[in-house]
């Protein structure tokens, strides 16, 4: 089944041999099938992390995933156009882009990236200027005609003879991902328990935030077991977004009364603009805006105490 020994075919991640099946593929890497960028948009996702690798013949494309089990997406192009066309129709939008991880060679990425951003949005990008400084308001950024914040993994520190675009913030000077690798949870009731115990670290870096991120590690052994019996894993991507699903009202419940402000809800899988898991989404932004609202209005009760 595999054509090189195991411990080159898993390396410690889910890059398990190069022939692997296509529905095994399905399984382990590709976020939601039947949605595109524009779809997504349309149900009211905001913020998008793109994964991006060089193909055989040096093209950039979406994917997810490393080495031969990565499953590869379209030309970044499509993406883009998408984006681009959306922001046209809705000119009170804004959106985050995240290109963190990646696959090839890191200066071919960056520098594919850098030009086909520019290229389709070029004019509607902020420029925040520093971690340190304090970030406009969506109006203040929308009078500016900026629309989109993106953020880059290390590809931007390694663009050829020249300085970083001033369009693209280095993502770990502005937030830490506490990648929280549920290492012995191979099912929904794992990562479920593995959520309600996580602790926040209390070495977080002044001004950076905290974002924590429940991966699941698939145990090899168990996988390779499940592709000699030709059955889909327990912990395919679509069957555990689904079983986590009613857990999250109490989820949410659970890290509202725990954590001051949630900026971020980043998933794999959701099934329509209807479903629970954006309910609770927004049931968390409105909260947030409930706090901000309570500060600024505190805010404008000492400076009028005070004048």
């Amino acid at each position: 089944m595999c054509t090189k020994p195991m411990s080159v075919c898993t390396n410690g991640l889910p890059s398990l041999c190069k022939n692997i099946p296509g529905w095994m593929r399905r399984c382990l890497w590709e976020n939601q099938p039947g949605h595109d960028i524009g779809r997504q948009l349309e149900d009211g996702i905001r913020a998008f992390d793109i994964d991006t690798c060089v193909t055989a013949d040096k093209r950039v494309v979406t994917c997810h995933g490393k080495g031969p089990s990565r499953a590869l997406g379209a030309p970044l192009d499509e993406h883009l156009r998408q984006i681009r066309a959306f922001l046209r129709r809705n000119p009170r939008e804004v959106i985050t882009l995240e290109y963190n991880d990646y696959d090839g060679d890191i200066v071919v990425n960056g520098l594919a990236i850098k030009q086909a951003v520019e290229r389709y949005l070029g004019g509607m990008l902020h420029a925040h200027g520093g971690p340190g400084r304090p970030w406009p308001t969506l109006g203040e950024m929308l009078s500016k005609g900026k629309q989109v914040v993106v953020f880059f993994g290390e590809q931007i520190r390694h663009l050829p003879l020249s300085k970083p675009p001033a369009w693209g913030h280095y993502r770990y000077a502005y937030y830490d991902s506490t990648w929280n690798y549920t290492n012995i949870a191979h099912d929904s009731e794992g990562v479920i328990k593995a959520m309600y115990n996580y602790v926040a670290s209390n070495k977080a870096k002044p001004n950076v935030w905290q974002c924590l991120d429940f991966e699941y590690s698939p145990s090899i052994r168990s996988i390779m077991a499940n592709m000699a019996q030709l059955e889909q894993p327990a912990v395919c991507l679509k069957r555990l977004a689904r079983e986590i699903a009613p857990g999250l009202e109490a989820i949410a419940a659970t890290y509202s009364a725990r954590f001051e402000r949630i900026h971020r809800v980043r998933v794999d899988y959701y099934y329509n603009r209807k479903e629970q898991l954006l309910n609770v989404v927004e049931r968390l932004n409105a909260r947030n805006l409930r706090i901000v609202d309570a500060i600024n209005r505190g805010r404008s009760n000492h400076r009028r105490n005070t004048s």
